[in-house]
């Protein structure tokens, strides 16, 4: 007798493949908007220890992009955030000296704030623009008009202050290696600020890799956007949320995107290594007169906070890679996503 073998049919093909291609984008979009709880308390419950809180990471959002305003570059605006971001890190500073005093831990604070000019090239669109820059202060992020800057970049300036406020307030914290938070103006300008850090700054010369945050939206995960060195990926892998896809940055390298920020002056004049973390999602308000604090959805800060405290410790550690990293840039890194002596951002060091 012979034997009949069954054949599959469209319907039946359609049926074995339902799940890949049902179950598997729908796991990935929950995978997309998994986000942490939004902390309001200082301190973990029933301890005394600090931890990452939204709300004190909003309150600096909203007072740049809702009390003070539009900072476009050369505006009262502008300057009267310059003021306020030199009053803050002067306040930590004191705040570091009296931790020092009355404990012995071994931390050194300094503060620097920048003033200058000088030139630099821009390719934009397959033309070359040449840029002169006066009197710029490397303290806190601009904006451009017509968004107050909520997202761009006003939250990741609160990120910053409040992994600076944990950090120095975790008593048994120590470092290895020393860190900079650069709070930089004129980006929105064709990056005036961190062309002047990277090319006069005494501090420049000490960076050994960057952790760049930014945002195009206000909503979702925030997304590790580019990686230009193994051992950076490495470091990624230990926040408590990493999330990130190479698409992302393929569709930047093609060009379609006519956009630009500072981590290419970073690479290109100080020649290190580094990794870019974006908020992208619903990018409707990106630069938008509507890009407020309200706007923004619940626990996004919280997840930059959160992995960015935890990628700082892990490179100021004695675990950190950066002792073994590439002495200049590399290409993009197109690995599965499963400063240090200086790392990051001028305004204040600890070392």
């Amino acid at each position: 007798m012979a034997s009949h073998r069954r054949q599959w049919g469209a319907l039946s093909s359609l049926l074995f493949l339902a799940p890949v291609f049902i179950v598997l984008p729908l796991l990935a979009y929950r995978n997309h908007r998994a986000l942490p709880e939004p902390e309001y308390r200082l301190f973990k419950p029933g301890t005394n220890i600090l931890q990452i809180a939204e709300s004190e990471i909003l309150g600096v959002a909203r007072f740049l992009s809702e009390e003070i305003g539009y900072r476009t570059v050369g505006t009262e605006e502008h300057t009267a955030a310059d003021q306020w971001m030199v009053i803050q890190v002067s306040k930590i500073k004191e705040q570091c000296e009296n931790i020092v005093a009355k404990t012995g831990r071994k931390l050194q604070c300094e503060v620097s704030r920048q003033e200058g000019s000088g030139h630099h090239w821009i390719d934009m669109m397959g033309k070359r623009l040449y840029k002169m820059c006066n009197n710029l202060s490397n303290s806190i992020s601009d904006g451009t008009l017509p968004s107050p800057g909520t997202a761009d970049d006003a939250i990741s300036v609160g990120v910053m202050l409040e992994c600076m406020r944990v950090l120095l307030a975790t008593p048994d914290w120590s470092r290895r290696h020393a860190i900079i938070f650069l709070f930089n103006h004129a980006e929105e300008s064709l990056q005036d600020g961190s062309h002047l850090f990277s090319t006069q700054h005494p501090w420049a010369s000490t960076a050994r890799t960057v952790i760049n945050l930014e945002a195009a939206g206000r909503a979702g995960c925030e997304l590790l956007f580019q990686a230009t060195s193994e051992q950076m990926i490495e470091a990624y892998s230990h926040v408590p949320r990493p999330y990130g896809m190479v698409f992302a940055k393929e569709i930047f390298n093609s060009g379609i995107i006519l956009s630009d920020n500072d981590f290419c002056q970073f690479e290109q004049y100080l020649n290190i290594t580094g990794l870019e973390m974006f908020i992208i999602g619903n990018s409707y308000l990106y630069h938008m007169r509507k890009d407020f604090v309200e706007n923004i959805e619940p626990s996004v800060a919280q997840h930059m906070g959160e992995n960015t405290f935890a990628l700082i410790s892990y490179l100021a550690s004695d675990k950190s890679p950066i002792p073994d990293l590439p002495s200049g840039y590399s290409k993009p890194c197109k690995g599965a996503l499963q400063g240090l002596p200086a790392l990051v951002w001028l305004g204040l060091s600890l070392h």
